[in-house]
Formats: structure tokens, C-alpha cells, sequence
């Protein structure tokens, strides 16, 4: 939404979640960028910051992600600079919220609150300026109302998180950069996705990643669930969150079999007494 005459210079006490802005910062800072800025990056972006700090450091941290840079302190610190906002963010400001790092489970929700206090924000400024240009007797108010909608239109597209489409130019893009990602982390012997926990499996696949799609599929009674269960146990061990849905077992013959396979016992039999 455009600032215009309408729009509210101050309003005291604006929604915002302080707190939650800096763990955001903080975990980009600690985790360098990477996955912690892909969880993210398609819910926020720096006009959704309340501190204009954050937001500069967020808009900091994005440019260094798009060129394939490392996004730690001293690379966060030499680019903000040369932005020209080192006296706006000074390095203890930098140093401090680093110390505010969360995984990138728990950097989803922190998140989700600056983009809700953001939009509370927007939504009280959207009622003012409404309120004021239906007084107006200037103000058409047809135009008012098509503002008005393609205002909420915005702020529901910013509530769903970034549209799927994309120009072919823009794919291709993120493609070359996600390429030269991953060859950056092949020739630095690293794995490119989530650990399958079988290491011959990952040198074929170098480990999960998004938008895959992974059937497994075999005869009966070959360990297809044993299999299953041992995959997301090599992802939650790396703190990935991880759901199973089974229409075969239950949640405790699934326990079982987990603890079966923790265990190295083959099989679990259930004994009737004699």
C-alpha cells in the first residue's frame, strides 16, 4: 500500500513482535543463511520488519544469499557496509543479535509472528485510510473501494506467502544460483539435502530435498515401513520436523517397529498367554 496524505504518520502502539524479528536475524546470522533463509524466504520480506535495523539487515542477508555468498557475521558486517548503512546497524548491533540463533524449525514460527504483526500493521493503516477518504468528498468513491480491494488483495497474497508463478527469466535465475550452490557444496564434500541415513543411498541422491516426491514401493512383508520409519529418524536426528501418516498400523505398532529397529530385534511377536 502506498504511502499517500491519508496515510498515518504515527500510530502509537503499532503491532510488532520485537522479539521475533531479532530470533529471525539471529538465526540467519548462526546458521548461515542457507537453510534457515529457504524455511523463510518465502513468507517474509523486509518491508515486514517493524525495527528498520532488522529490515536492513534482512535486505543484507537476501543480497548475499542471491549471489552465492556466505551469509555469517563479518560477510553480513562488509555488506551492510557497503550499503552504506554501517551507522544505521553498527557492529555491536550485528554482534548482539547474533547471539539470538534458533534452528530452523522454530525460525518458521518466529517468522510467522512478523509477518501477523505486519499485517495487523497494514490492516490498521488500510481502516484509517478508508475511513478518511470516505469522508472526502473530493474522493471518488469508486476509486476508493477499488483501493481498497486491491490493498486487501495484497495483504491477502502476503498472508498466503509468495505466488507460485514466475517468469521463465526468473526461474532460470534461481536455477543457475541453485546450481552454483550445490556445486559449491560438492566440491566442498558437503551434502546437498536431508540425510537419508543410508550412505549408498546418498551418494546416489545426494540426500532428500524439497519438492520431491518419493514413492517406495515393494512386495509384502520386504520392510517397506522399517525403511520408512528409518528415514524419518535420520531427519528428525537432524532436527528436521517430521510427520507419518500410516492407514496400515497404528501409532503404537508403529512405536514398536521403531523401537524394534532401535533395538536390532527382527521381529516383534505378541505372545497370548498359554
Amino acid at each position: 500500500m502506498k504511502t499517500n496524505k491519508y496515510t498515518p504518520s504515527l500510530i502509537k502502539g503499532m503491532p510488532n513482535a520485537p522479539e521475533a524479528e531479532q530470533a529471525v536475524i539471529g538465526s540467519l546470522l548462526n546458521f548461515g543463511g542457507d537453510k534457515v533463509f529457504d524455511a523463510i524466504s518465502p513468507e517474509l520480506n523486509k518491508d515486514m520488519f517493524y525495527d528498520n535495523r532488522y529490515a536492513v539487515l534482512y535486505n543484507a542477508i537476501q543480497s548475499l544469499y542471491a549471489n552465492n555468498k556466505p551469509c555469517d557475521i563479518v560477510s553480513v558486517s562488509n555488506e551492510i557496509r557497503s550499503m552504506g548503512k554501517i551507522d544505521e546497524v553498527p557492529l555491536h548491533f550485528i554482534a548482539e543479535t547474533s547471539n539470538y540463533g534458533y534452528d530452523s524449525f522454530h525460525v518458521v514460527e518466529h517468522a510467522l509472528m512478523v509477518k501477523q504483526k505486519y499485517l495487523q500493521r497494514k490492516a490498521i493503516e488500510l481502516s484509517h485510510i478508508l475511513q478518511q477518504q470516505a469522508y472526502d468528498d473530493t474522493e471518488d468513491i469508486g476509486d476508493v473501494l477499488f483501493n481498497a480491494g486491491k490493498a486487501l488483495e495484497q495483504m491477502q497474497q502476503d498472508l498466503i506467502g509468495q505466488s507460485e508463478s514466475q517468469s521463465f527469466k526468473d526461474i532460470a535465475q534461481s536455477a543457475l544460483k541453485n546450481i552454483e550452490r550445490k556445486m559449491g557444496m560438492y566440491s566442498s564434500g558437503q551434502q546437498t539435502g536431508i540425510t537419508t541415513g543410508l550412505q549408498d543411498l546418498n551418494d546416489m541422491n545426494s540426500g532428500w530435498h524439497g519438492g520431491e516426491l518419493i514413492v517406495l514401493a515393494a512386495r509384502p512383508a520386504m520392510g517397506k515401513t522399517a525403511v520408512s520409519l528409518h528415514f524419518g529418524k535420520s531427519a528428525a536426528i537432524q532436527g528436521i520436523p517430521v510427520v507419518i501418516f500410516s492407514l496400515e498400523m497404528d501409532s503404537v505398532s508403529l512405536y514398536e517397529r521403531f523401537i524394534a529397529s532401535e533395538s536390532n530385534v527382527i521381529k516383534v511377536r505378541k505372545y497370548k498367554p498359554r
